[in-house]
């Protein structure tokens, strides 16, 4: 019977156990979120306190915006280039197709909806000062338990501020302040990004939807000076924004003029038929309500012409 070493038996067996350890699959670690760069769809929030007075960007006063949870949208984008618009040689509205046009989109997406998710925070100074070489110079965006929540907002006001914010970044949000309290994640309310010492001008990503849980109709008032012959037509709770009102003059479908850029507030035509009588586009350019017509007349508390920045106005359809 041939002999076996037990020295070679003792030793072939710690080979094995060494080689096996040396290839065995470790188990992986548990990833760590990834911060996400700034891109066209990967933008920076801020926020701001109110909407101008009397009205807003849009036209609408602010006791009239359809919800507390309101944004504004970029006049411009000028990479680099924090000129005022005059110093650039622009007005406002810009002209049509131009290659500096924000997605404040000359007010068409006024009264629109938008989903917001909150994106990475900043571990350090994020001001967007001109020249401060991009957002979150020098430090680094991470995530942390913000990320992913989300808010339904409306768009009501528009940004031109000299700033990498309002300038450099196409798809900036800027958001009521109040609003920063307001955001879920999971089905429940967060805190207040503010008090958390969690907002930090961070990353954000939105898209446009039709108004959540919309029900009844749209909502219509008159501006400041309107009157018999000048009409400046105040129109809210928006289904999926607004870019056209026309007015019955002389029997015929007219356009109204949009008042300025403020994209829910229009100048109807001089000679409209009276009662007065308008239809609306929405932003996809579609008749609301199949071609609902709106009928409506001057307010007696409007004659001869509107004292007040806001008189609402009751109307029949047809």
């Amino acid at each position: 019977m041939k002999k076996i070493s037990y020295a070679l038996i003792l030793f072939t067996g710690l080979t094995q156990v060494m080689l096996h350890s040396a290839f065995a699959k470790k188990p992986k670690p548990t990833p760590k979120p990834k911060p996400t760069p700034v891109t066209q769809d990967i933008a920076v929030g801020t926020n701001f306190d109110s909407v101008g007075q009397p009205y807003g960007g849009c036209g609408v006063p602010e006791a009239q915006i359809d919800s507390s949870n309101y944004v504004a949208l970029n006049v411009i984008q000028t990479p680099n280039d924090y000129r005022d618009l005059s110093a650039m040689g622009l007005s406002r509205p810009l002209p049509s197709g131009s290659k500096v046009m924000g997605q404040w989109n000359n007010g068409l997406n006024c009264g629109r909806w938008v989903a917001v998710t909150i994106g990475d925070f900043c571990t350090g100074p994020n001001s967007g000062a001109p020249g401060n070489g991009g957002f979150c110079t020098g430090y680094q965006w991470v995530a942390d338990q913000f990320n992913g929540a989300t808010l339904n907002m409306v768009v009501a006001d528009s940004c031109t501020d000299g700033n990498e914010f309002c300038r450099d970044s196409f798809n900036h949000l800027d958001l009521h302040t109040p609003s920063l309290g307001n955001f879920t994640l999971n089905g429940k309310t967060l805190p207040n990004l503010i008090n958390s010492g969690k907002w930090n001008n961070r990353q954000i990503s939105w898209k446009f939807i039709p108004a959540p849980n919309y029900t009844g109709d749209i909502v219509l008032g008159l501006g400041a000076n309107s009157q018999f012959y000048w009409i400046d037509l105040i129109i809210t709770h928006l289904q999926n924004g607004i870019h056209k009102v026309e007015a019955m003059v002389n029997g015929k479908w007219q356009a109204a003029a949009m008042n300025s850029d403020m994209g829910q507030a229009y100048i109807m035509p001089y000679g409209t038929d009276i009662p007065y009588k308008i239809r609306i586009y929405d932003a996809d350019d579609k008749l609301i309500n199949n071609g609902r017509v709106y009928s409506f007349t001057m307010p007696t508390s409007c004659q001869p012409q509107c004292k007040q920045s806001y008189t609402a106005v009751k109307y029949t359809t047809q």
